[in-house]
């Protein structure tokens, strides 16, 4: 499951493994990978690659600072470098009878490298363990070393309860085909050297996070400024929009119901030619003779 990278890449264990893949090494120490010379015509990539493997198994300690338990960092170095070859053999090294050549001269290169070098750590091989089955045990040892994580995570809905699911389903199939082939002391095909004896006796990590849909459900209809509104907002949005509208058209054609009434301009013609009126009599009372006289008439009576 390949989609289970997204739900751990950015939890704090899994950031391990970006360190382990940073391509910064010593060229000098690529002496040891000339073992792998003669694959590189064939093989894009397998040189650079074993120098940063050797790189990573020299320099361990400092490399993986955030991880204090030895053990611990040499597992992650090994679930590393599989899953390195694995991907590498599904994109660009179509050649898949040859993995355990290429898995083979990765352990003869860790053979060359002195023990006092390797911080008590190697290059776990086992020709019984093939790649997807180094893969099924990656996800299952990062599931329960970043279980914590993933529950805060949840708990605070950075993570859907559908993709949690998904995700659960996949870690439950891991452990059931885990417990049939290596809980029967199958000590042939399940002889690894990390820790995963407790998954046969304890159940811990099997049970699923609570994920509260209905709290998750909650939060997506409260839209914050900016984002996206979904299209069933997108269709109340438009229904209220289109509800004001229907109440400005109605108040533009109530009063345009009043203009066509005949009543309506009978009264603006009398209001019209009474406003007029009173205007001339204004004019002619202080710009006429007429007005001249009509107030030397006035004054002349209220002297009498």
């Amino acid at each position: 499951m390949e989609k289970a990278e997204t739900i751990l890449e950015n939890l704090t264990k899994y950031k391990l493994y970006i360190e382990l893949d940073k391509k910064e090494y010593n060229s000098r120490k690529c002496s040891y990978c000339n073992i792998v010379n003669s694959l590189i015509p064939k093989y894009k990539g397998i040189y650079e690659l074993c120098c940063i493997f050797v790189r990573n198994l020299t320099e361990l300690p400092k490399i993986l600072k955030d991880e204090e338990d030895n053990n611990e960092r040499c597992s992650y170095l090994n679930f590393w470098i599989t899953d390195h070859i694995r991907k590498k053999f599904d994109i660009d090294w179509n050649d898949s009878k040859n993995i355990h050549t290429i898995l083979r001269r990765f352990l003869s290169v860790e053979n060359f490298i002195p023990s006092a070098s390797k911080n008590n750590c190697r290059f776990y091989y086992n020709s019984n363990i093939n790649l997807e089955l180094w893969k099924k045990l990656k996800d299952l040892y990062d599931y329960i070393k970043n279980y914590n994580y993933i529950e805060r995570k949840i708990n605070s809905q950075e993570y859907s309860c559908e993709k949690h699911s998904h995700y659960f389903d996949y870690i439950t199939s891991l452990y059931k085909t885990f417990k049939e082939e290596c809980c029967n002391e199958s000590l042939e095909k399940c002889s690894y050297p990390f820790y995963f004896d407790d998954l046969c006796k304890k159940t811990k990590y099997l049970t699923q996070i609570n994920c509260d849909k209905e709290k998750e459900l909650a939060g997506v209809h409260q839209v914050p400024r900016g984002s996206e509104v979904s299209g069933n907002q997108r269709e109340t949005t438009a229904i209220s929009s289109q509800s004001d509208s229907l109440q400005v058209f109605d108040h533009i054609a109530q009063s345009s119901s009043e203009y066509n009434n005949p009543d309506y301009y009978v009264k603006l013609s009398l209001g019209i030619s009474s406003l007029g009126i009173f205007f001339i009599i204004i004019f002619l009372y202080k710009f006429t003779t007429l007005g001249t006289w009509i107030r030397y008439y006035l004054l002349k009576k209220k002297k009498n």
